[in-house]
């Protein structure tokens, strides 16, 4: 009998726990669906939680279901003028799968010309800032940039374009040292290129960049009062020269250590790169004799470049690419051939990329010279020993 007994224990507590796994399953299940919540199952089973539910253990506490996010409103789709629904671009996205690649231009359009544009840019600029002082941002060929650069440009859109150069001038530029505007300055000129208020803010109060000014049209146009702004200071204010600059001369117990020598001095401005935009012939001559690196880039416009010798005659870096003005007859000759390029003796590098000019200009440019000009956009060739001998000539 015992036996007997024993089996019909085990059999009625086999079918306790089957009862009690049972109802948990359900339990737990009922309150997955009150939660709206996706059902997961327990990868191993923890024998340290209570074999009965909360509820059924703790009369008066109750689970707490949380109230169902509401639905996300659909966006509202845009009726035609028969009404019917429009899924078009620019209207909204088309639905169903993505649009193939032969669609991109219709989405990108306006973002593949802008960085069209800036790639332009960046191939016309690439000889002239080649042989200037490396900045932080031009030493990193690729993202990200310098966090001064980040930040600048920040500031630079705090100011928006209309009615803000004095306080651009006034609140930010004085706090920026000179090299990091200079940074911005080549920035600019490649992505976004400046305003001429703008740029007359960032260059003040020198009228340029740590030596440098670079002015990209449309956007901006150079003019006499940006290139001389101590002229045009003067003449805003109607004072003598004498006066405006502060000349102790006259000062019997004046002397180069003396405290009243201590004036501020306008740094010179020795790069100039005008790039897209038109040179007036007042303009060129108010280019300062300090000039030492200079470039003319795809001027819409003919320039008098064969006045540049005189005024400005300390050019080591001369580029003049893509002006296919620079063939044009002007009397007997070009304007290319007009040029005194005898009068540039510390002339170096000779840009004339895209100008459609021939190998012949090297003989022109390098007569009377012991070392040649590195002109880049002309195939010159090797010269002969005896085409090197006749550009060679005797000083007396």
């Amino acid at each position: 009998m015992a036996p007997n007994k024993q089996a019909q224990t085990s059999e009625m507590s086999r079918e306790v726990n089957n009862l009690l796994h049972t109802l948990r399953g359900e339990h737990f299940r009922h309150t997955q669906n009150l939660q709206r919540a996706i059902a997961r199952t327990l990868n191993m089973h923890s024998y340290t939680n209570p074999s009965l539910p909360f509820d059924q253990i703790y009369a008066e506490k109750r689970p707490t279901t949380e109230q169902p996010n509401p639905r996300r409103n659909s966006a509202v789709m845009q009726l035609g003028p028969e009404g019917i629904l429009e899924y078009a671009y620019p209207r909204g996205p088309v639905p169903g799968p993505l649009p193939p690649r032969s669609w991109s231009g219709l989405f990108d359009k306006g973002k593949e010309k802008e960085v069209d544009e800036c790639s332009k840019r960046a191939e016309a600029l690439s000889l002239i800032l080649s042989h200037l002082p490396p900045t932080a941002s031009t030493e990193r060929s690729m993202p990200p940039l310098p966090l001064t650069t980040l930040c600048l440009r920040y500031l630079l859109s705090l100011f928006p374009e209309s009615g803000s150069a004095d306080m651009f001038r006034e609140d930010v530029v004085p706090y920026v040292p000179a090299h990091l505007r200079r940074d911005l300055l080549r920035w600019t000129a490649t992505h976004k290129p400046l305003s001429s208020s703008r740029l007359s803010s960032l260059c003040s109060p020198d009228g340029h960049a740590e030596g440098e000014l670079i002015v990209v049209g449309p956007q901006a146009s150079p003019s006499r009062d940006l290139l001389r702004p101590d002229v045009a200071r003067r003449r805003a204010t109607r004072m003598p020269p004498d006066v405006y600059l502060n000349d102790s001369s006259s000062d019997p117990d004046w002397s180069w250590d003396s405290p009243s020598s201590d004036v501020y001095t306008r740094p010179p401005l020795y790069a100039l790169i005008l790039l897209t935009t038109p040179v007036s012939v007042n303009t060129l001559l108010s280019f300062p004799p300090t000039l030492t690196h200079l470039a003319l880039i795809a001027l819409p416009n003919a320039a008098p470049i064969h006045r540049l010798p005189r005024i400005c005659p300390l050019i080591e870096v001369l580029d003049l690419s893509f002006n296919t003005w620079l063939k044009q007859e002007a009397g007997d000759d070009t304007i290319l051939e007009r040029v005194e390029w005898e009068r540039w003796r510390k002339l170096r590098v000779l840009g004339l990329r895209d100008c459609n000019i021939d190998g012949s200009v090297a003989d022109r440019v390098n007569k009377g010279r012991w070392t040649d000009v590195e002109i880049i956009g002309v195939d010159s060739g090797a010269p002969s020993l005896e085409a090197a001998m006749s550009r060679l000539r005797l000083n007396g």
